[in-house]
């Protein structure tokens, strides 16, 4: 009978109790956590491709506030009620009036190729994506058409669809305790569709865009132990018609502002600028740069204000919002630490603000 050496016990005890901890530790990650934050997720990266161009690593206010999506301006556009249209010029040929599920599938596919740095800082095996389907899409179908296209080497733990708005899906998920830790929300829409151009306000670009936003629960407890941004979600207030306001009125916005500076512990004078959907009409403007004016960072509002509509055209509002926070983050890594206000005002008589803070 064969004995094995002491140095031939020793490998094998090695191997036996590597395994032993990898098993482990992936048993663990596959258990539902029970101790989250139910107050506030981490954003741990994002990635967005607009017709402005795709937008993956840190940004300059001054430089994403200036920046604008060229306009298209066809023939086949005079009979739409928009303006015009701007594309994402490398994700395959537009055919006007095509369905919004080609389309879709069209950036889908153009996504899988351009975000390989993107995809390469997210742990698949331990993340869950959140589907959130396209205007004009089915959501049973738009979970068929991402399984058919999802790359082998991306073995991602599971893929859903939420079944809810943005807002919505985070109140959700932040009203219990436990759960997956990492999650990845990702958004693909268009408006250059034969449904899209329908859905185009009077006088305004259509657009589209591709955005996947990086998140994970977090441990509950004191927020400046996170270490990451922070995001929390909206505070709202419901209020007569905006076009009813005051040019000049910002109770809506301040309203807003107070309740996320109690929950977060951040001061409006932190908040380093605004990312808004970028509409300007409804006093939209008038209002959010007075608030920045006498409430903000002393910086000139056009310098520390984005909007999304600038960079992707019209799209959908959960896609809108989702670019949204992306950009938000893109620009708030910039720094170190501080701030940035996220203003959802879809509706004329409802203000609601997201913060991202460090």
């Amino acid at each position: 009978m064969a004995f094995l050496s002491d140095h031939e016990m020793a490998t094998l005890w090695d191997v036996v109790s590597a395994r032993r901890v990898e098993a482990e530790r992936i048993a663990a990650a596959s258990r539902p956590a029970d101790n989250f934050s139910t107050d506030y997720m981490e954003i741990s990266g994002a990635w967005t491709w607009l017709p402005a161009g795709c937008l993956d690593s840190a940004q300059s206010w001054p430089a994403l506030a200036s920046k604008q999506a060229i306009v298209d301006r066809s023939a086949w556009l005079n009979e739409a009620p928009g303006r015009g249209r701007c594309r994402i010029d490398a994700a395959g040929e537009l055919k006007p009036g095509q369905p919004p599920l080609k389309r879709a599938v069209q950036l889908l596919g153009a996504a899988f190729e351009a975000w390989s740095s993107f995809a390469a800082s997210v742990q698949w095996s331990e993340t869950r994506v959140v589907l959130f389907a396209p205007e004009g899409v089915e959501a049973d179908a738009w979970l068929d058409a991402v399984m058919s296209q999802w790359p082998d080497a991306l073995g991602v733990r599971s893929v859903v669809v939420a079944s809810a708005s943005v807002e919505d899906w985070f109140d959700q998920c932040l009203s219990n305790a436990s759960g997956v830790q990492g999650l990845l929300l990702l958004s693909v829409d268009s408006r250059l569709s034969s449904r899209g151009r329908a859905t185009v306000c009077a006088g305004h670009v259509s657009g589209e865009c591709i955005t996947a936003l990086h998140l994970q629960r977090v441990e509950s407890g004191p927020a400046e132990a996170a270490g990451g941004w922070r995001l929390y979600p909206a505070q709202r207030t419901e209020h007569e018609s905006r076009d009813l306001q005051l040019q000049t009125d910002t109770s809506d916005i301040a309203r807003v502002v107070q309740s996320l500076e109690e929950v977060s512990g951040i001061c409006a004078v932190q908040m380093m600028g605004v990312v808004t959907d970028g509409a300007t009409t409804d006093r939209l403007l008038t209002q959010l740069t007075t608030f920045m004016t006498t409430s903000l960072e002393p910086h000139p509002p056009i310098e520390r204000m984005v909007g999304v509509a600038a960079l992707a055209g019209g799209v959908g509002h959960t896609a809108t919002l989702l670019t949204q926070l992306a950009v938000a983050y893109l620009l708030a890594i910039e720094r170190a630490e501080g701030a940035v206000l996220v203003l959802d005002r879809y509706r004329g008589d409802v203000t609601a603000g997201w913060l991202l803070a460090r």
